[in-house]
């Protein structure tokens, strides 16, 4: 593959073009990759120019989704006996707290 001119991510491997970029190095562990490559379909360098840029903001949005995915807080998938206990306590306490409040005692 050898560098074209006009864009950095700009490839061309024999008379084809493509887009070639290093995933950061902060996200480049859990991506699983350490370079996005594709071909741009396309052999016009003036096509290529335009679908090397559209394809450069894709990328960088698809890395900024998957950082964004990285810092999300993970679901709880299982709770223990414990955290169930402990919840049904809570919303239990909240239940007499709300009744008392209004004066309204269920049997």
């Amino acid at each position: 593959m050898r560098i074209v001119s006009g864009h950095t991510r700009l490839y061309r491997r024999g008379v084809t073009d493509y887009h070639r970029c290093a995933v950061p190095t902060n996200t480049r562990k859990s991506y699983g990759k350490r370079e996005e490559t594709f071909t741009l379909k396309t052999k016009d360098y003036g096509a290529a120019l335009k679908r090397v840029r559209l394809a450069a903001i894709q990328v960088d949005q698809r890395f900024e989704a998957h950082r964004r995915k990285l810092k999300a807080p993970h679901p709880i998938r299982e709770l223990s006996q414990e955290a169930v206990d402990r919840l049904c306590e809570v919303r239990f306490q909240e239940s007499l707290t709300r009744h008392e409040k209004t004066n309204i005692f269920i049997m």
